[in-house]
């Protein structure tokens, strides 16, 4: 099966697990908040999942502090929005690129049950001004976290590898990655692929034969086979 590697977004957290998913009433997905530090804690940086200028900041009673993100891609007008944040560092017109960070997570909007994150995708016609109602689409059609996700796009099979690189911190525990890279549910687990070369925060290792795993995610150990691992 031949694959065609296209441009992909980016999940906004370095910490991804949903706990409530795109349907006909709730045009996006939730992200869930985690108590490990590695990951920001319920202070998690939100991520740009592409490049893109900043094109709203709005305020909701219902759903807090928003940042709107647009990109041109594919023919498509692209647009992310980031809803319930406690706060954000960027400003209208602002350029970011893909993994930069825009804001914290946060509970701010009535509607907030608690510290989460809501995660809404738009595909619009080329040169819109801004999103409508009509142009939500599953932000997990589109975002891909590890590279066992694989989707039809036409008559191009898409696959896209899990991970997203940070930038180098000396407070956290971190990896360099260079080369192929295997990534597992567990030491021991299935292979789901390979990971995308740079910098990762870890939590935790394990010794499995002659390999070290890295937890980079819940669920998700690295181990370095035919690559280079450094610890950082």
């Amino acid at each position: 099966m031949a694959i065609k590697e296209i441009e992909y977004f980016r999940m906004p957290l370095a910490y991804n697990k949903v706990t409530q998913k795109y349907s006909s009433s709730h045009k996006g997905i939730d992200l869930a908040h985690t108590s490990d530090k590695t990951y920001g804690g319920v202070n998690a940086p939100v991520l740009a999942p592409f490049d893109a200028t900043v094109n709203r900041i709005l305020w909701s009673d219902d759903t807090g502090h928003i940042v709107e993100l647009k990109h041109d891609y594919n023919g498509y007008t692209w647009f992310c929005q980031f809803k319930h944040l406690k706060s954000y560092n960027v400003k209208k017109g602002q350029k970011v690129a893909q993994g930069e960070e825009v804001g914290k997570m946060g509970s701010s909007g009535k509607l907030a049950s608690g510290v989460h994150l809501h995660y809404a995708l738009f595909k619009c016609k080329k040169g819109a001004a801004k999103p409508t109602s009509k142009d939500y689409v599953n932000p997990l059609s589109y975002t891909y976290a590890y590279d066992d996700q694989v989707v039809k796009s036409g008559k191009a099979t898409i696959k896209r590898a899990y991970g997203i690189p940070v930038a180098r911190n000396e407070k956290l525990k971190q990896i360099n990655v260079i080369g192929d890279l295997n990534c597992r549910k567990a030491a021991k687990g299935t292979v789901l692929g390979s990971m995308v070369n740079g910098i990762y925060s870890y939590s935790a290792t394990k010794k499995a034969g002659a390999y070290t795993w890295y937890k980079v995610a819940t669920e998700r150990w690295v181990a370095g086979v035919k690559n280079k691992v450094t610890k950082l």
